[in-house]
């Protein structure tokens, strides 16, 4: 099961991830996290927010929310 609608996200987009602080966003390329910003995701070409905290479907620990696209979805 998907942690994302990723039918909702522009096909571009191949990674999505929730932040700490509860904001997802979608990146071209796979971020990385806590490197040196904790609680964030960066470095994964240019992001795309595509949740506020309060309709973000992923409800869990941040550091387990990095999602790719799944085969066969829209791209």
């Amino acid at each position: 099961m998907s942690k994302y609608d990723w039918s909702a996200i522009p096909s571009e987009f191949n990674y999505a991830a929730t932040n700490d602080d509860g904001f997802a966003f979608a990146f071209t390329d796979k971020p990385v996290s806590g490197w040196l910003h904790s609680g964030f995701w960066y470095m994964g070409g240019l992001p795309k927010l595509i949740h506020f905290p309060s309709e973000n479907p992923f409800k869990g620990e941040w550091r387990e929310s990095l999602e790719q696209r799944p085969n066969g979805e829209e791209q």
